[in-house]
């Protein structure tokens, strides 16, 4: 069984306070979709900057990095398709489309895994959103 998240032992109340990790309260982020990114980026920053935001997992600080995932991704999907209508799958420009599909997984891998975007990274993650920890603190210092 893996290690409950600190969003997790919250909402269950854990006894044992001292295993939750402090996590920093961040200013909700307001994100403007980039104009640089291509269709598949954009669908997917339509998709989750909403939920990440929802969550409290990003802020400002977030920005470039989120641009960054959901260019990766674009190139990804660009490159796939591009693989796709190759004719010839033996030949040297399907082999460094091949390459390039792996490098910009990775690229977007490296990326997904900062923000949850993975199974086992979404774990690590608190998922508290920061207008809970307020009304959390509104709550306990004014009854």
């Amino acid at each position: 069984m893996a290690a409950k998240s600190t969003a997790q032992k919250k909402k269950e109340n854990h006894p044992r306070k001292d295993r939750m990790k402090e996590q920093p309260i961040l200013a909700p982020a307001d994100f403007t979709k980039p104009k640089t990114l291509g269709k598949f980026g954009s669908i997917m920053w339509d998709k989750i900057v909403p939920q990440l935001q929802d969550l409290g997992i990003s802020s400002d600080l977030d920005y470039f990095s989120l641009e960054g995932l959901c260019h990766w991704y674009d190139v990804y999907k660009r490159l796939n398709e591009a693989y796709e209508l190759e004719p010839d799958l033996s030949s040297m420009t399907a082999n460094r489309l091949l390459g390039n599909i792996q490098r910009s997984w990775n690229e977007y891998r490296r990326l997904a895994t900062q923000f949850g975007l993975t199974a086992i990274s979404r774990n690590n993650i608190s998922m508290t959103p920061a207008s809970d920890e307020l009304a959390d603190f509104l709550k306990d210092n004014l009854g």
